[in-house]
């Protein structure tokens, strides 16, 4: 009996990491993330379309013309150095690095399925919220073995960033709320798996006195 309530608390545990971080276990096994390993990144937008649209990312870019295009470049550039320079400050776990040597112990695929770009006008508002007009991020998190096999699969929605008038400036407070929902998953599971485990070693104990 106490083992099945072990088991409830930490199904619990873990429905309240989902709910307050946006972030949901789809398969495999996340402890990877507080592992000392180095993992290549790769942002991939191939499947992305636009929040409320009817349109690819794509699509949209090439809708919008060439000066947003440029701006959309150096969105992705400053968001991805910035998320990964951020994420190897507070990650106590896995490290990411922006280019493959082929050492990595795993790669890391940060899938967008659907993006809102947010919206100037809405950043620009006195009144509102601080993410009033900042973008949002749906998508996945594919973490890989070297060999090509699916370590652990998270999947996270409604990740929205600061408000701000540059797209730029946008992409990067998406990624950063991002980033942060990510440590704080890796930190509420780890300490989710300690508690796991100390019960565990009492259970032990336990047993053994009674024999």
């Amino acid at each position: 009996m106490k083992r099945l309530y072990n088991l409830i608390f930490c199904l619990l545990a873990v429905t309240s990491i989902v709910a307050k971080n946006g972030l949901r276990l789809k398969s495999g096994d996340p402890s990877v993330l507080g592992k000392s390993v180095k993992a290549f990144v790769v942002f991939d937008y191939s499947k992305s379309e636009i929040e409320g649209k009817d349109m690819s990312l794509e699509d949209y870019i090439d809708q919008k013309g060439y000066k947003f295009e440029s701006k959309w470049e150096n969105a992705q550039t400053m968001s991805h150095k910035d998320f990964i320079k951020l994420f190897n400050k507070k990650s106590m776990g896995m490290k990411l690095s922006a280019d493959s040597t082929g050492k990595e112990d795993f790669k890391m695929i940060i899938q967008i399925r659907t993006i809102n770009l947010g919206n100037t006008a809405k950043s620009l508002l006195p009144i509102g919220t601080k993410t009033d007009g900042g973008a949002t991020l749906f998508g996945r998190i594919i973490i890989k073995d070297k060999v090509g096999t699916n370590t652990c699969v998270l999947s996270f929605a409604d990740i929205q960033g600061l408000g701000t008038p540059s797209v730029e400036g946008r992409m990067v407070y998406a990624y950063q709320a991002l980033r942060s929902a990510i440590i704080s998953y890796m930190k509420k599971s780890s300490k989710t798996k300690t508690e796991e485990d100390d019960e565990g070693a009492s259970d032990g104990d336990q047993e053994e006195d009674d024999e």
